[in-house]
Formats: C-alpha cells, sequence, structure tokens
C-alpha cells in the first residue's frame, strides 16, 4: 500500500466533509431563497451527490485501514514460521546446536519485536487522519496576512501620537490620496483616486454596479490594505487605531447587515462593556428604533434570534444604525443603511442624526435617489476613478465626464422620480 494514495483517501474525506458542511450551512441560511424558487429537489440532489461522494472516500479509507492489520499479522506469521521452519531443520541441529530452547526464546523474541510494530501499524491510519487534517489547517494559516501597520502609543483619542505630541483632533477630516487598489494582482478596482472629506461633510459615492464603491468604504474604515498610497483619518492611517478606540471614531453599517443571537442592547453594544444601557437607549432613539424595542416583549433585554431572525430586514438595519452611532464616532461609513426602509423613515434618520449635537462626517454608498438629494456633496465612480464631483444639483447640469450623473438620472435616478441601484 503506498503511502501517498493513504494521505490521498483521508484528504478525499476531509474535503467531502468540508463540502457537506458548508452545503448545509448555506442551504439553512438560503432556506427561504431555496423555497421562494422552488428548488429543493435540486439542493437535495446536490447534497446526495456530496454525501456519495463522501460514502466513497470513506470506504476508500476503509479499505487502508482493513488492509494494514492483516498485513501486519501475515508479515509476523510469516516470519515465525521461517524461524520455525529454520529451527526444526536437521542440519540446523546438527551444525549449529541449536536446542528446542534455543528455538522457543527465539520465537518468543521474535513475537516482542512484532508487538510495537504491529501496534504501530494499528495507529498508522490514525495518524495519516491527522496528517491530512494538518494539512487543511496549514492552507489556512500560511496565507499571508496583510502588511497592517502596528499601533504606536495612542491617546484618549485612540490614534497614534506622531512624534510624541498630543494625539490629533476628533474632527473627521477623511484624506484619500492616489490610492490604488484591487483583489487580483494586475487588475485595479480603484486606480490613483483622490479625495478630501471635509469635517462634518455628507458626502455620498455613487456609481454603476463594480464602480468600487463599496470597496472604497472598506478601505476607509481600515479593513483592507492600499496596494499604494493611503486613506488618513485626521492624519491617521485607519489600520492604526487601537481596537479598543476604533467604534469611538468610525462607526460602519456595512451593506450585510449582521445581528447576533442575544439581547437587542448587547447587539447594539456588541460587547462593549464601557457602553451604558442608556446610551444604547439614546442611540435607538435617535435611528428611530425606540418605538418597536419599547413594544417587544422584554423591551431592550428581548433576546433575538440567530441572526436577528424574528425582527423584519428594516428593523435589523436600524439596529445596525445604533450600533454605529451609539459611541458617538465623528465619521460614520454608510454602505446604503436604509435600503429596507421607507424613504420617509429614512429622512427623519438623516434629520435626527442632523440634530444629535455632532458636526459628523457622513459617508454613504448610494444606490438610492434619497439618499443622493440628501448630500452635500456628490462623487460618481467609474472605472476606479471619481469621474464627476459637486451637489446634486450641480451633477444634474453637468455633462461632463460622459455624464455618468445624467446616465444615472436616465436609470431612475432623477430628483423628481424614485431611485435604484446596484452594489458596488
Amino acid at each position: 500500500m503506498d503511502r501517498c494514495q493513504i494521505r490521498y483517501s483521508e484528504r478525499e474525506v476531509r474535503r467531502q466533509v468540508g463540502f457537506l458542511n458548508t452545503h448545509l450551512q448555506e442551504t439553512y441560511a438560503g432556506l427561504r431563497i431555496v423555497k421562494a424558487f422552488g428548488r429543493e429537489e435540486a439542493f437535495i440532489e446536490r447534497f446526495n451527490t456530496g454525501l456519495r461522494d463522501f460514502v466513497r472516500a470513506a470506504n476508500r479509507s476503509a479499505t487502508f485501514n482493513s488492509l494494514f492489520p492483516p498485513a501486519m499479522d501475515l508479515l509476523r506469521a510469516s516470519s515465525i514460521a521461517l524461524l520455525l521452519w529454520f529451527g526444526a531443520n536437521p542440519k540446523t541441529f546438527l551444525h549449529l546446536g541449536v536446542s528446542v530452547g534455543t528455538l522457543v526464546a527465539f520465537v518468543q523474541l521474535l513475537q516482542r519485536l512484532f508487538n510495537p510494530i504491529t501496534n504501530l501499524s494499528d495507529e498508522y491510519q490514525t495518524i495519516q487522519q491527522a496528517m491530512a487534517g494538518v494539512e487543511r489547517i496549514t492552507e489556512v494559516l500560511n496565507v499571508a496576512p496583510e502588511d497592517r501597520p502596528a499601533p504606536a502609543q495612542l491617546g484618549n483619542t485612540g490614534l497614534a501620537r506622531p512624534g510624541g505630541s498630543a494625539g490629533p483632533s476628533r474632527a473627521g477630516r477623511v484624506t484619500v490620496g492616489a490610492l490604488t487598489y484591487g483583489y487580483i494582482p494586475g487588475r485595479p478596482v480603484l486606480s490613483h483616486l483622490d479625495l478630501d472629506v471635509r469635517p462634518g461633510e455628507r458626502l455620498v459615492i455613487a456609481g454603476r454596479t463594480g464602480a468600487g464603491k463599496t470597496s472604497l468604504l472598506h478601505l476607509m474604515a481600515g479593513l483592507y490594505a492600499p496596494w499604494d498610497k493611503s486613506i488618513t483619518i485626521d492624519g491617521v492611517d485607519p489600520r492604526r487605531i487601537r481596537a479598543d478606540r476604533r467604534r469611538r471614531l468610525i462607526g460602519v453599517v456595512p451593506q450585510a447587515v449582521q445581528l447576533f443571537e442575544g439581547t437587542v442592547a448587547e447587539n447594539v453594544a456588541l460587547g462593549d462593556l464601557e457602553v451604558a444601557r442608556e446610551q444604547v437607549r439614546r442611540a435607538l432613539e435617535l435611528v428611530g428604533a425606540w418605538g418597536f424595542v419599547a413594544a417587544l416583549p422584554e423591551g431592550m433585554s428581548t433576546f433575538l434570534g440567530p441572526g436577528g431572525s424574528h425582527l423584519s430586514f428594516g428593523q435589523t438595519q436600524l439596529i445596525a444604525l445604533a450600533r454605529a452611532i451609539v459611541c458617538d464616532p465623528p465619521v460614520l461609513l454608510l454602505d446604503e443603511p436604509t435600503s429596507g426602509l421607507d424613504s420617509d423613515t429614512e429622512r427623519l434618520i438623516y434629520e435626527a442624526l442632523k440634530a444629535s449635537g455632532r458636526e459628523r462626517t457622513v459617508i454613504t454608498v448610494a444606490h438610492r435617489l434619497s439618499s443622493v438629494i440628501e448630500a452635500g456633496r456628490v462623487v460618481i465612480l467609474a472605472g476606479g476613478r471619481i469621474v464627476q464631483s459637486g451637489t446634486p444639483e450641480d451633477l444634474s447640469r453637468d455633462v461632463g465626464w460622459f455624464g455618468v450623473y445624467r446616465d444615472l438620472e436616465s436609470l431612475g435616478w432623477s430628483v423628481e422620480g424614485g431611485g435604484r441601484g446596484g452594489a458596488g
């Protein structure tokens, strides 16, 4: 039996187990989609196919496992038989003077020699299973980490103190300088992009699907490392912000809202012991979520299901908004945070943010018209670059850069009509 074949069979078992676990998790998470499109049979067949592949791989592994012990027993029995044949041969007795006692001693010694070898062979398959598992873990551990700057000495603001001076203010200025970034080497999503967002400015990033809007927002949040040049918040790379101070400087609402199994208050505070319940309540009131939260059986102490399954999509967005502003950050990064809300509720939220006593810098990825109308400035991304910039009124009259904003208007982004758009 080839050791490589045994290792290959164990690798295949691990791969099939991974496929089955992934399939079950995805199917459970997207159960409503599967049922809505009537694709239950297709997903069941896909699972059955994976299950059959797993059974074949497991049988192959079991075959090797069943062959090893008898092979070692056969080797031991053959060795003892050869020893007995050699020792019982008359010529051996005559020429070597081997006695019966000597022959018995040799047989016992040979059995003792084979005992640890047999035990080792019994564990060989287990070792190969472990090695196959280690290989899969090593694949993850060998992924090169991002070149993340180490935090320097941090002041109360949570930002690095350059040169030992007082830490930078919480003004909320975001500066992007000649930034280049992408996911595939040689194919940048954003290319030599420059942008300066003034403190307290309400900026909307718009553009067609795939323009790089969400990627730019994630770079501002410090989630990605730029290929070239940098992004700074008040002069500091957001990736250098200390973890325990990050949410006090940057509030983020991603496009895919994620709630966790726990109470409403726990989902807003997100395990931060410095966030008091009164802060949670103020944040919920600010985003207009207190009405439905107070109506829950236990208010803020009501347990939510896995992923917030007990709430509607719009309600989960309001919880995510409250989570972003509960620590009163000077910078808010919003990736279409109100797509599940009606336009009146959305406008009330933006008015409440304006009246909250802080001149926040709010940067929003817009997929809807209402977000654009509320903006102080709109930048249009196309081909990884900013091709238009200005107020909504200015851009609606601008025919430069191929009239990208006017093209969006023709798709429903007019000030008088309804808006639409996609992720980017």
